[in-house]
């Protein structure tokens, strides 16, 4: 998704709505964006329980992150709001390439090409399943 001139009095907001299928144990959300074209305010705000108040996870002004993230510490989530205004670059605009967040009650939901691709990080494993590792040579 890419967004050109947002301005901090019009921000970008983007809600997604889980109410239909919570998201149990969520550990952290995050956000990726174009090298260079990241917006320069981020808020990350979840909603534990359909009845509360908006919790806001981080608050980020001044961001030159390419990729933020944030603890949200839900038992079950049924939605998370992202806002998001102005820019780190004169070119005025920012580009989100993902979207992403971790469970520990869901595992299996994380996203890896299928085709292949780097990955970086740790990996988790549940309990009696494994990974297999291929290479051109066998």
């Amino acid at each position: 998704m890419n967004y050109l001139d947002v301005s901090a009095s019009a921000p970008v907001v983007i809600e997604m709505d889980f109410t239909a299928n919570p998201i149990k144990m969520l550990n952290m959300a995050g956000v990726s964006f174009g090298w260079g074209e990241s917006p320069k305010n981020i808020k990350f705000e979840y909603l534990a329980a359909l009845d509360g108040a908006w919790t806001i996870a981080k608050d980020v002004k001044d961001n030159l992150g390419n990729t933020v993230t944030a603890e949200v510490r839900a038992n079950t989530l049924y939605k998370m709001r992202l806002t998001l205004s102005e820019y780190t670059k004169d070119h005025k605009r920012f580009r989100i390439n993902r979207i992403f967040g971790t469970s520990s009650m869901m595992p299996g939901a994380s996203w890896v090409a299928a085709s292949g691709s780097k990955m970086y990080g740790n990996l988790e494993f549940q309990q009696g399943n494994s990974l297999v590792l291929k290479s051109p040579d066998g």
